[in-house]
C-alpha cells in the first residue's frame, strides 16, 4: 500500500434469516402500480420488464398473492406473442426481432426456476434461443440476419442468451461481445445494459465499464438512465461505492406518491409518458438490494414467554392443548419455562402452584386406585416441591405417601404389582426435588438391570423371574433423569450412549428408533419434540458435542404449527437455555432504529462515533440514550455498542459471527484483516430486542460519518459487506467516490 493512500475496511457481519428489508415498503408500494400496468400494457418490450420487476419482488413483499398472478398472467402473454419462428415482435403477430425476443427471453429466464408448479416455459425459451442464434449475423443482431449490427439490439440479444445459460464461452456470444467493444457507444442507457448483459453472460473484463456507471450515477440523470444504471451496479455489489445507495435514495424521493411507488418520464417526441420502464429498473434495482423476507421467523423470548402465559387457564394450570382442561404435565413444563422469563411472571407462577395444591388430593386419589405412582401425581407433586412454600407438615405428608408405594428399599411397585423402572425413577426424582436424601439403593438396582437403556418389566407366570422387554425412550430419559447428580457419570455412559443411538434420521428422538414385529416387519417411531429436548437437555448435562444451537432452531421451527403445550415450553426452555439467538440481518437492525428507545454504549474516547449514532437514532424516529463506559452485557431491549476490537464479547448478540483479534490482525469468520482502519457493524439480538455493534479503533472515526449515516445504512443486507475507502487524491480527506463496499458471503 502507498505511503499516501489510506484504506478503510469496514466489516458489516450479518447473517442470513427472516426480516423485512430497508426498503421492504418501497417494493411494497411498487406492486400496486405494477400489477395494473399489465391492463394496459400491450407490447412485449413492457410487457417483459414487467415481468422481470414482478419476478424480483417474488418472496420479497407482504402481496405475494397478487405477485405470483401477475406472473403467471404476463407468462401467459408472451406465450400467445411468440411467433411460430421463435421470435417476438414489438406487438403479437407482428414481424419477429432480436431486440424484443432479448427482452422477452430475459424475463422468461428470470421466472423459470421460481417455484410456481404452473409455469413451465422450457419449450418457449428454447423456441426463442434459436431464433437468436439463427438470425446472429457473425458480428451481432440488426433488424435482419442480413442487416448491419446494432449495439442496442446486439446488447438485448445477449441479455436474454445469458439469462438462458449462454456464456462468454460460447462462440456466438463471444464474437458479439468483441463487437460491443468495439464500438464507441457511451450513453447511460447502453453502459447500463452492457453491464447488465456481461453480468448474465459472466464476462469479467467490466471494470472500466463500472467506473464509467458510478461516475454517470455522480451527474444529472433522467429517470430511466438512473433507474437503469442502478439496477446495473447492483449486480456488481463487490464493487459498490456509497453513491449507489445515494442513488436508491433519490429513485425512492422520485418515485414515491401516495404509498405507490411510480417513475415517469417523458417519450419525446411523443407526447407520452414512460413509466413501465423506469420503474421496472428501479423495482429492480430495490430488490436486487433486499433481502427475501424469510419463513423461518423466531419468536423473541418475551413473545415466547407471553404465549405460553396467554396460555394458561382461568384456574391457574395448563391443558395439554389451549383451551383443555388443566394438567400436571403441561402446568409443571409451562412453569419450568416461565421461571427463565425475565421479569418472572410471579403471579402466572402462584396460580399455577395453587392450582397443583387443590389438584394434589385427585391426583393421589388415582394413585391409590392404581396402586402405584402416577403420571399425573409425579407431575403434582413436582410443581410443589419446587415452587409451593408447602408447610413442613404438608411437605412430610407427600413425602410420607411417595414412600408408601415402595415395593421395596430398592424399588417402587408398578406394572404388575412389581418393582418398575418407570415408577422407580419416579420416586427417586419426587425425593431428590423434596431434598431427600437415601435414594442409593434404588439408583443400584437400576443400574443392575441393563447395560443399554430401561423398558417395561415382565414377569414370568408362577415364577419369581422377570425380564425386561425393549428398552423405550421415554422409560430411559426419567430414569436418566432421575439418575444424574446421583450416581457416577462413568456408570451412566452405557446408557447415554444407548439414548444417543435411539436419535432418528431427521435429529429427533421417538418413542424408540426401531422396532421389529413378530412377523419381521421394520418400523419407525414418529419423532417427539418432547423426547428430544429431554434427550438433548441430558446429553448437553454430560457434555455430548451435539450441534445444540441448530437443534433449537429446528425446534422452534417444529413448533410453529403446534398446539400442544408440553412442546412449546420445552422447545422455549432449551432455546433459552442453550443461549439460541435466531440470526439477524441488518436490514432488521435498522428497520427497528425508529422503534423506542436506544441504549449507545461507548468507550472512552468513542464519543464522537456515538453521537453521530445518536443523529441516526433520531433520524429514523428512535429515542437515544448516551451511556458512557458501560459495555456489559444486556439481556434486553435496543442497544448499539461502539468501541475498540477485543473491547467485549460480541458472540452473545450474535453467535454467527466469530471475531478473534491477534495484535495487529482482525478475524472475522475465518477471513483475516489488518486491524488498521478497521471498523466492524455487526447486528444482534437480545431477548425481546435488537443490537448494533460498531467495532473500530479510534484513528478511524473521523471517517465514520460516511459509513454509518443514513443514507448508507439503510440499503444495507445481506450475508457481510466489506468497505474499502481509499484516499486516492491525497488530499487527506475521504470523500463518498472514494468509499467502496466489497460484499463478501
Amino acid at each position: 500500500m502507498c505511503a499516501n493512500s489510506r484504506v478503510l475496511l469496514v466489516i458489516l457481519t450479518v447473517m442470513i434469516i427472516t426480516a423485512p428489508v430497508a426498503s421492504a415498503s418501497m417494493l411494497d408500494e411498487s406492486v400496486l402500480y405494477l400489477s395494473s400496468a399489465q391492463g394496459y400494457v400491450n407490447n412485449v418490450r413492457d410487457s417483459s420488464l414487467l415481468l422481470m420487476a414482478m419476478a424480483s419482488l417474488y418472496g420479497k413483499v407482504e402481496n405475494q398473492s397478487t405477485v405470483e398472478s401477475s406472473i403467471l398472467e404476463l407468462v401467459d402473454y408472451l406465450k400467445n406473442a411468440q411467433n411460430s419462428d421463435g421470435g417476438w415482435g414489438y406487438y403479437p403477430n407482428e414481424i419477429s426481432n432480436p431486440l424484443d425476443t432479448g427482452y422477452a427471453l430475459a424475463a422468461l429466464g428470470a421466472v423459470k426456476d421460481l417455484p410456481l408448479k404452473t409455469i413451465d416455459v422450457s419449450g418457449e425459451i428454447k423456441s426463442g434461443v434459436r431464433y437468436l442464434l439463427d438470425s446472429f449475423n457473425g458480428q451481432g443482431w440488426g433488424y435482419g440476419s442480413k442487416t448491419p449490427a446494432e449495439p442496442y439490439l446486439t446488447v438485448v440479444a445477449l441479455w436474454g442468451l445469458g439469462a438462458n445459460g449462454y456464456t462468454i464461452e460460447d462462440s456466438t456470444v463471444s464474437k458479439a461481445v468483441s463487437y460491443l467493444e468495439s464500438i464507441n457507444e457511451t450513453s447511460p442507457k447502453m453502459v447500463a445494459l452492457k453491464l447488465i448483459a456481461y453480468h448474465y453472460i459472466g464476462y469479467a473484463n467490466v471494470s472500466a465499464l463500472i467506473e464509467t456507471a458510478y461516475a454517470m450515477l455522480s451527474g444529472e440523470l433522467k429517470p430511466t438512465e438512473r433507474a437503469m444504471l442502478t439496477y446495473a451496479l447492483t449486480l456488481y455489489t463487490e464493487n459498490m461505492t456509497s453513491e449507489l445507495p445515494r442513488s436508491l435514495v433519490i429513485l425512492e424521493s422520485l418515485g414515491s406518491h401516495n404509498e405507490t411507488f411510480v417513475l415517469t418520464e417523458p417519450i419525446w417526441p411523443l407526447p407520452e409518458l414512460d413509466s413501465v420502464t423506469p420503474t421496472s429498473f428501479a423495482v429492480m434495482a430495490f430488490a436486487s438490494l433486499s433481502d427475501v423476507i424469510s419463513s423461518e421467523e423466531y419468536p423473541t423470548v418475551s413473545q415466547m414467554c407471553d404465549e405460553i402465559l396467554s396460555l394458561q387457564n382461568p384456574d391457574g394450570g395448563w391443558g395439554y392443548t389451549p383451551g383443555e382442561d388443566s394438567r400436571a404435565k403441561p402446568t409443571y413444563y409451562a412453569l419450568e419455562f416461565l421461571s427463565l422469563c425475565t421479569p418472572k411472571p410471579q403471579v402466572a407462577i402462584d396460580k399455577a402452584t395453587a392450582w397443583a395444591e387443590n389438584h394434589l388430593k385427585s391426583a393421589m386419589e388415582e394413585v391409590e386406585t392404581e396402586g402405584m405412582l402416577t403420571q399425573d401425581f409425579y407431575y403434582t407433586a413436582l410443581i410443589l416441591a419446587r415452587y409451593s412454600d408447602m408447610p413442613p407438615e404438608e411437605r412430610q405428608s407427600v413425602i410420607d405417601f411417595i414412600n408408601e408405594y415402595r415395593y421395596s428399599e430398592f424399588a417402587w411397585r408398578g406394572f404388575f404389582s412389581i418393582p418398575q423402572p418407570l415408577q422407580t425413577a419416579m420416586g427417586i426424582n419426587l425425593l431428590k426435588a423434596f431434598n431427600i436424601t437415601g435414594v442409593n439403593a434404588p439408583a443400584s438396582w437400576l443400574l443392575s438391570l441393563t447395560d443399554g437403556g430401561w423398558g417395561l418389566l415382565i414377569n414370568y407366570p408362577f415364577t419369581p423371574f422377570t425380564i425386561m422387554s425393549t428398552p423405550d425412550v421415554p422409560t430411559t430419559l426419567l430414569v436418566l433423569e432421575a439418575l444424574s447428580d446421583t450416581v457416577d457419570e462413568a456408570k451412566l455412559k452405557p446408557h447415554l450412549d444407548w439414548l444417543l443411538a435411539q436419535r432418528l434420521e431427521d435429529g429427533f428422538w421417538g418413542h424408540y428408533k426401531k422396532s421389529v414385529n413378530i412377523l419381521g416387519q421394520v418400523s419407525t417411531a414418529s419423532p417427539s419434540i418432547e423426547y428430544t429436548v429431554r434427550a438433548l437437555e441430558l446429553l448437553i448435562e454430560h457434555g455430548y458435542d451435539l450441534n445444540y444451537f441448530d437443534m433449537a432452531s429446528t425446534l422452534l421451527q417444529g413448533i410453529k404449527n403446534s398446539n400442544r403445550i408440553v412442546e412449546k415450553a420445552l422447545a422455549f426452555k432449551f432455546a433459552m437455555e442453550s443461549g439460541f439467538l435466531p440470526p439477524v440481518l441488518i436490514s432488521s437492525v435498522v428497520s427497528k432504529l425508529g422503534s423506542g428507545t436506544w441504549y449507545i454504549h461507548y468507550s472512552p474516547d468513542y464519543a464522537s462515533a456515538a453521537e453521530k449514532l445518536s443523529g441516526i437514532i433520531e433520524s429514523f424516529g428512535g429515542v437515544p440514550l448516551l451511556k458512557e463506559g458501560d459495555m456489559g452485557r444486556e439481556l434486553t431491549g435496543n442497544h448499539i455498542f461502539v468501541g475498540p476490537f477485543g473491547s467485549f464479547d460480541t458472540s452473545v448478540y450474535n453467535p454467527y459471527v466469530n471475531i478473534s483479534v491477534a495484535g495487529n490482525y482482525v478475524e472475522i469468520n475465518g477471513q483475516k484483516y489488518s486491524k488498521e482502519n478497521l471498523v466492524a457493524i455487526i447486528p444482534g439480538r437480545t431477548q425481546d430486542g435488537y443490537v448494533l455493534v460498531l467495532l473500530a479503533e479510534k484513528e478511524v472515526l473521523p471517517a465514520i460519518d460516511l459509513i454509518v449515516n443514513p443514507t448508507m445504512i439503510k440499503y444495507l443486507h445481506g450475508a457481510y459487506v466489506v468497505f474499502s475507502v481509499k484516499d486516492l487524491n491525497g488530499d487527506g480527506a475521504i470523500t463518498p467516490d472514494e468509499v467502496k463496499i466489497l460484499f463478501e458471503g
